[in-house]
């Protein structure tokens, strides 16, 4: 599929400037990522891609089993093995070094979708709106 296909605002790179909740990152990198970097990346860069996409598609499952456990971590290793070359240095970061620790995580923790920080998100939303709402009503004033 080429990104010719999809809405525009799904491969727009105004999104990377935005913050995004760790479910909508899951469900870009899952579903949207390879179409719309498909006509955007040599095809060996995108078959790299891919093993991220694989192993958080696995982890990001309802009920993970051991066989994805094992299948995801080969798709990390496959992934960090060939970073240096894709993405050069700039990808060598803290973010990319948790990969490493994914798989055990969703052992001891359980899917992504479950642990993640959606739901905490969430509730930071409801706390911005009510003390949005408590400094516009005046709340909290002398």
């Amino acid at each position: 599929m080429s990104s010719a296909l999809l809405p525009p605002w799904v491969c727009a790179p105004h999104l990377l400037d935005e913050e995004w909740s760790v479910g909508q990152m899951l469900d870009w990198i899952v579903v949207m990522s390879i179409p719309c970097l498909a006509d955007k990346w040599p095809l060996r860069k995108l078959q790299h891609w891919a093993h991220l996409v694989r192993a958080v598609h696995l982890l990001s499952q309802r009920q993970v089993s051991e066989q994805h456990l094992q299948l995801a971590q080969s798709s990390i290793d496959a992934f960090l093995d060939g970073l240096a070359h894709f993405f050069s240095g700039q990808a060598e970061t803290l973010s990319v070094h948790l990969l490493t620790h994914l798989v055990e995580a969703t052992r001891n923790l359980g899917p992504l979708w479950q642990t993640s920080s959606v739901r905490f998100q969430q509730s930071q939303h409801i706390i911005q709106v009510n003390s949005f709402f408590i400094l516009f009503l005046g709340f909290g004033k002398e």
